[in-house]
């Protein structure tokens, strides 16, 4: 067992954590065991009795570390302290410890730990904390771009993935699926390889060839579904690298897609299908598409256009009947906030707070309205709210809403409903809700803070800056006045504007670059840089400085810049490392049969453009420059040394050698034979075969495996009678498998004899002779034959 992950530095109330990983194919019963924070106090904290660790995705348990262990048994005698502490696990009675890590200062609401699960090698967690679960990291150089869920006729739920590096990536052999337990559902067929920028697209018919059996698998648009996509080696082993995104319901043909907000990316409706051939007039059209680049995120008709969160509060208490959420119409047409052929199916707002419109509510073209956390009914409290924020009278005013704004962070979400689901789907009755729009709102940089409880009289709003651009950024946000019911008005301070924008670099490797950016603002400027989309831990200042370059440090970089009212974001800057070609992954030899189709792969890092030349013996394949080489029906003249020479303007590297060998599966020439032995004697049986070496070789008994018998030769020393029955071999080489006819082996054993008197207490008076019964076992079909010896006074022809 292994300590695999732990939390020391959590967000305020929330416990420490730790986890345990059962790495064995067997589970294991942990109930007497002891975890510890100081192994000089091995006790400290008892497993419970008939606790256990089960296998693979169940192989994880999640400890609380809150020194409560009165809790329940998954909680601890003990809290890990964040500036560095050590976690052990020791078994019962004086053994030596199971296993003891020691880490230092964490990272606030970062987890660290093994990476692979159960390995030597520790790293970060920055945005895949798991615990109770298989370890894992963000693959952010190939991701899901885009997924498409409902889909009637001429469309079908399909995957897009995207690489979103500047070198070709081989996916061969990667896997997509839609639950997390069980990751190898769907496996990237070999030769998939996306250039720069590269598209594939995967359809139902590939990753759901088998509706409701197997691995097959199709994405719900009723409830909203998620795709893993997974890395794995040519083995098929994942290697823990992972892209996950996750989507509500959707309307038909209406897709879910990758944007990137000023904060990282967001999956999101888009405006339209984006796979290849998005209009198609059949399946099979539609089936052509090989993916482009997203659509815009869909926005409107309606959308959350101003949030009251964090009203002025009221002496010492909270003040939600002051909270609104404005919602605006930015269509020129109406907009009934139900489905007009199902008029009890309304819109809601959900997540933050809870609220269904009333049926036949209408959102004239342009318009407003609110919701509030009081009862409009209350009409002492609706003239109040009104006149406090001056709201017009022909502005409706909902409400109330269950539950309210949080002061500090919260998400509101805007969803109306679609046509309910008709048997004979699984969510017949079922009435999917398809989400409009969202903001996930904060009260610290990026976002607006001013517009947390702040007292000019009426408090400040966050206010939507151009209603048809995406709400879930705060970079389209600001703080201002509230202006309830009505346009929303200018920031309360001025925004910061950026004067000198971040400027493309290049840079050799060991060497250093920076980034800067100059804005101007009237109150203090907050700073956060973007590497490809993602927010870099620390970078929180005018300038970026990057020691050491690598090739990891080539790409996008940008900087959101903020102040109290808002914020804004620069353009993006390029790194481009001076850096000659550095292999990564060599290609491997390959022993195929005659006729197979074989490919070889490399993956390299460099300044880009990186050019790409396969060799066979030495000798230029003219045309072969890609990344991957593919020779199709192998025959004899394609064995040879494969080598592959990457150049850039820095320089040129040659790949190790990847032999290609063909092989002939093994054939059994001579069998292994029946055998007649004598108990006691040897008994041997042996197979030829032909085909390419080397052969591995496997006995069995009545189908069971022999272990340690890997010869071509098994003998069998002193048998017995429990050594009868069939054996066979199993053979194996690098093209092939067969495994032998049965040979049967039959021990003769020796006769035993036995001799009973039938009536051995008999008084024998006179002619009358005793009888015995001779009875023979085992061998029965050769004669044997029984002397009779007898001692005392029996007298031949009278006694017996």
């Amino acid at each position: 067992m292994r300590v695999n992950e732990w939390l020391a530095d959590g967000s305020a109330g929330e416990d420490d954590w730790f986890e345990l990983f059962n790495p064995s194919a067997q589970p294991v019963a942990i109930g007497g065991y002891f975890l510890t924070d100081d192994p000089a106090a091995r006790t400290k904290s008892p497993i419970p009795a008939l606790s256990f660790i089960g296998t693979s995705t169940n192989g994880f348990v999640r400890f609380v570390a809150d020194n409560t262990p009165s809790k329940g048994p998954d909680h601890v005698a003990f809290k890990l302290d964040k500036d560095g502490d050590v976690l052990a696990l020791f078994p019962p009675g004086n053994g030596s410890v199971v296993d003891i890590v020691s880490f230092g200062p964490q990272q606030k609401n970062i987890s660290q730990g093994r990476f692979p699960d159960g390995s030597t090698n520790y790293v970060s967690f920055p945005e895949t904390p798991s615990p109770g679960e298989s370890n894992f990291r963000t693959l952010f150089e190939v991701i899901v771009s885009e997924a498409l869920t409902h889909t009637d006729a001429p469309l079908e739920d399909a995957i897009e993935i995207q690489n979103l590096s500047s070198e070709s990536v081989d996916v061969s052999g990667w896997y997509l699926s839609d639950s997390r337990n069980d990751l190898k559902k769907f496996r990237i067929p070999d030769g998939t390889i996306l250039s720069p920028g590269g598209f594939a697209v995967f359809y139902e018919y590939q990753f759901n060839p088998e509706p409701g059996r197997g691995q097959s698998f199709s994405l719900s648009s009723a409830s909203g579904d998620q795709v893993y996509l997974s890395t794995a080696t040519l083995g098929g082993a994942l290697t823990g690298y992972r892209a996950t995104v996750k989507f509500g319901a959707a309307e038909n043909g209406v897709p879910f897609g990758r944007y990137e907000t000023s904060t990282g990316p967001d999956f999101t409706v888009l405006q339209q299908r984006t796979f290849g051939a998005d209009a198609p007039t059949t399946l099979a059209q539609f089936r052509t598409g090989t993916g482009v680049s997203n659509a815009a995120p869909k926005i409107g008709p309606v959308v959350i256009h101003e949030v009251m969160y964090h009203p002025p509060d009221i002496g010492t208490n909270d003040n939600t009947l002051d909270e609104f959420i404005e919602l605006r119409n930015i269509t020129a047409s109406d907009v009934a906030l139900f489905d007009v052929n199902y008029p009890t199916n309304s819109w809601k707002l959900r997540d933050a707070v809870d609220f269904d419109f009333p049926s036949g509510t209408v959102l004239p073209a342009g318009g407003y309205l609110l919701v509030v956390n009081f009862s409009p009914t209350n009409t002492t409290q609706l003239a109040a709210f009104r006149a406090r924020y001056g709201v017009p009278v022909s502005v409706p005013v909902f409400g109330p809403y269950g539950g309210k704004l949080d002061n500090g962070s919260d998400s509101v979400e805007l969803a109306k409903p679609d046509a309910p689901q008709l048997p004979p789907s699984p969510d017949a009755g079922e009435v999917p809700f398809v989400l409009v729009d969202k903001v996930k709102y904060g009260d610290t940089s990026p976002w607006p803070s001013i517009a947390d409880g702040s007292t000019n009289g009426v408090g400040i709003s966050l206010q939507r800056l151009m209603h048809f651009a995406y709400g879930n950024d705060p970079v389209n946000w600001l703080a201002g006045a509230p202006t309830a019911g009505g346009a929303n008005g200018p920031a309360a301070l001025a925004l910061p504007v950026i004067t000198r924008q971040p400027v493309s670099t290049n840079g050799a490797e060991t060497t250093t670059r920076s980034f800067s950016v100059v804005a101007s603002s009237l109150t203090p400027l907050s700073y956060q840089w973007r590497f490809n989309g993602h927010p870099i831990a620390g970078a929180v200042g005018p300038t970026l400085t990057l020691a050491n370059l690598t090739p990891a440090h080539a790409g996008r970089y940008a900087v959101l810049v903020s102040n109290p009212a808002g914020a804004v974001t620069s353009v993006e800057a390029t790194l481009s490392l001076q850096s000659a070609p550095i292999i990564t992954v060599e290609p491997e030899g390959r022993i195929v049969l005659a006729g197979s189709n074989v490919a070889f792969a490399v993956e390299a890092v460099g300044t880009s453009p990186l050019r790409y030349q396969w060799r066979k013996d030495g000798v230029v394949l003219n045309g072969q420059t890609n990344t991957t080489l593919s020779v199709p029906n192998v025959q004899p003249v394609n064995e040879g040394a494969y080598t592959v020479v990457i150049t850039n303007i820095y320089g040129a590297t040659t790949s190790a050698v990847a032999q290609l060998v063909i092989n002939t599966p093994p054939v059994v020439t001579v069998p292994p034979q029946n055998r007649i032995v004598n108990a006691g004697d040897n008994a041997t049986f042996s197979v030829t075969v032909s085909g390419s070496a080397p052969f591995r070789y496997q006995w069995r008994y009545e189908g069971t495996l022999i272990p340690g018998a890997t010869n071509s030769t098994l003998t069998l020393n002193a048998v017995q009678g429990s050594a009868a029955g069939g054996y066979s071999v199993g053979i194996v080489n690098a093209v092939g498998a067969v495994t032998s006819i049965t040979a049967t082996l039959t021990v003769v054993l020796p006769p035993v004899v036995s001799i009973q008197a039938i009536d051995p207490n008999a008084a024998e008076v006179g002619a009358n002779p005793g009888s015995f019964t001779v009875t023979r076992s085992y061998v029965t079909n050769t004669p044997v034959v029984v002397n009779l010896l007898t001692t005392g006074s029996a007298t031949p022809g009278a006694d017996y």
